[in-house]
């Protein structure tokens, strides 16, 4: 599976994750409301050391495909984007 994938709990959190199946994630956000309408993400459970989060089926009210501007905060934290380095002139 390993989509990026938006999943709603029925506590009402909602996650950003990579779908290793469909109730089993890995590299967790979780998604922050923040003001002026802005999303902000941030690891889910920082404090906590796991690999993949298994989460009941039951707690998972529904999953979907992100915005594509939600996808590509994903990627800057959690993806493998590499920034080349600035060109400098050496003398």
């Amino acid at each position: 599976m390993s989509d990026v994938v938006l999943v709603r709990l029925s506590t009402g959190e909602e996650l950003l994750a990579k779908a290793k199946s469909v109730n089993e994630f890995e590299d967790v956000c979780i998604i922050i409301p923040q003001g002026g309408g802005n999303l902000g993400i941030m690891q889910f459970m920082a404090y906590a050391s796991y690999k993949t989060l298994t989460v009941r089926e039951e707690h998972i009210m529904f999953i979907v495909q992100p915005k594509q501007e939600l996808l590509n905060e994903y990627q800057k934290v959690f993806g493998n984007v590499l920034t080349p380095p600035e060109k400098k002139i050496i003398i």
